[in-house]
């Protein structure tokens, strides 16, 4: 039998569930990645439907003349541009909790230690009042520091971003929309609105993608763990190979703060001197 021991971060707690083997979650990231830049697109597109908006309530403002015919083309395409990006969206959120769980339950098999938060936690948060507003971030931001690499550490900040980016955003254009559809609203009332509601959907578009490099750089911190442990990726379809976890190095401790890997028995980082501190925990295999 060959034991892999692995550290915990020294910020987290470590998790008492007990983690599986190594499952490469190249289609749901695929998916997920293609639906953020979709996600982006669309809402760039309703900014810039935002910004005529605003240019129709500011001439109408100022009692200057505008087309009927044109104001009725435009409402149709925020009307289609809001029932498509509804669709991205639900999709996009499918997606992208599928690939966070199977993201949060690789940590451990790719030398993380055993995050704080389950895969199934990692799902239910999203969907508890109020602390859907920072949790689900936490448990990206944990996963992103577990899976540090000596090429790709730190940068904690690109995942901060997308998180205040998408909960600022989304708050913005929800209370544009729903003071916009007041029919009291003046001219001059609905020019400040889609203004606002433009500059959401900016924002919401700057997260979308922001979010794909979160995912994509999250994947290749895992892609390159899994190198370093020499382990084989388990498809959907099941095990690519013999079906066991083979490991070639007997022992592998990541530092928690550079993903530097260290030599078996090391108390200090050679790379960065931070201390060491050794949890056992990965699956065995023969």
């Amino acid at each position: 039998m060959t034991a892999i021991s692995v550290p915990g971060s020294s910020r987290y707690a470590e998790g008492q569930w007990q983690p599986g083997g190594y499952v490469e979650p190249r289609w749901r990231s695929n998916c997920t990645q293609v639906l953020f830049g979709l996600a982006a697109a669309v809402t760039a597109y309703e900014a810039a439907l935002a910004a005529q908006g605003d240019s129709f309530a500011r001439a109408l403002a100022n009692r200057d003349y505008v087309s009927p015919r044109d104001v009725a083309t435009w409402a149709d395409n925020v009307d289609s541009a809001g029932g498509l990006y509804i669709c991205v969206a639900i999709a996009l959120a499918v997606c992208f909790i599928a690939w966070l769980y199977r993201t949060v339950a690789n940590v451990a098999a790719l030398g993380g230690g055993t995050p704080s938060n389950s895969p199934k936690w990692a799902v239910i948060w999203w969907f508890v009042p109020i602390a859907f507003l920072w949790m689900p971030y936490t448990v990206v931001r944990e996963s992103w520091e577990r899976l540090a690499t000596p090429d790709h550490n730190g940068q904690g900040k690109l995942a901060l971003g997308w998180w205040l980016c998408f909960i600022g955003g989304t708050l913005i254009v929800r209370v544009t929309n729903a003071l916009a559809s007041d029919p009291s609203a003046d001219y001059s009332t609905l020019q400040t609105l889609y203004a606002d509601e433009m500059l959401g959907s900016g924002v919401l578009a700057i997260s979308a993608v922001l979010g794909l490099l979160v995912v994509r750089r999250m994947d290749e911190r895992a892609r390159s763990r899994a190198l370093m442990l020499a382990r084989p990726a388990l498809s959907p379809a099941g095990w690519i190979g013999a079906g066991t976890v083979t490991a070639t190095i007997s022992r592998a401790t990541f530092c928690t703060k550079c993903g530097a890997a260290a030599v078996d028995g090391d108390v200090y980082c050679a790379r960065c001197g931070a201390p060491l501190r050794a949890v056992a925990g990965g699956p065995s295999g023969s």
